[in-house]
C-alpha cells in the first residue's frame, strides 16, 4: 500500500512537472514557430471561457529567431496572464503586424484599465518591459480606469 502511494505521488510529480515544463517552453513554439504557438495559447484561454480573444497577425510568414520568437511568446503569455488576474475583461485582442523590417505587437482588453505610474509597475510589467528593452523594442502602456489597457510594442527585426 505504502509502495502504491509512492508511486502515485512520482506519477503526479512528473506529470506536474511535464504540464510545468510545457508552459514555460511549449514544443509547438520550437516546432512551428510564433504564430502557431500564440494561436495554441489564446485556443486554451478561449475553451477555458475565462476570456474571449482575438488573434491576428499579419506579414508573419517566415519565423523569427528562436531566442526573439521565444522572449515574445513569454511577453504575451505574461500580459495575457496580467488581464485575466486583473483586468475583469472578457475580450481581449492581439495583433502581430509585420512590415519590412519591422514588428508591430498590440494587445487590447475591456478591462477595468488602471492609473499607469512608471514608478510603481508589478513585478509582471517589469518583466514584460524588461524583455522588451532586452529586444531593443519600444513599449507603451496606455490604460483608464474604466476603459481598458493598450499596451504597443515595436521591435526593429534587422536582427531577430
Amino acid at each position: 500500500a505504502l509502495l502504491e502511494k509512492s508511486n502515485k505521488a512520482i506519477s503526479h510529480a512528473a506529470s506536474d512537472m511535464r504540464r510545468i515544463a510545457h508552459n514555460m517552453m511549449p514544443e509547438v513554439l520550437i516546432k512551428l514557430g510564433l504564430i502557431k504557438a500564440i494561436q495554441e495559447l489564446v485556443d486554451n484561454i478561449n475553451s477555458s471561457k475565462q476570456l474571449k480573444i482575438i488573434f491576428q497577425h499579419f506579414g508573419m510568414e517566415e519565423r523569427l529567431s528562436g531566442s526573439f520568437e521565444i522572449m515574445l511568446y513569454r511577453i504575451v503569455q505574461e500580459l495575457l496572464n496580467n488581464i485575466m488576474k486583473h483586468s475583469d475583461a472578457t475580450e481581449a485582442v492581439i495583433q502581430f503586424i509585420k512590415e519590412e523590417n519591422r514588428l508591430h505587437v498590440t494587445i487590447e482588453d475591456n478591462g477595468k484599465g488602471f492609473q499607469v505610474l512608471p514608478e510603481k509597475k508589478g513585478v509582471g510589467l517589469n518583466s514584460v518591459k524588461e524583455r522588451v528593452l532586452y529586444l531593443n523594442g519600444k513599449l507603451s502602456i496606455d490604460s483608464e480606469v474604466s476603459t481598458g489597457t493598450t499596451v504597443t510594442m515595436e521591435f526593429l527585426l534587422a536582427n531577430a
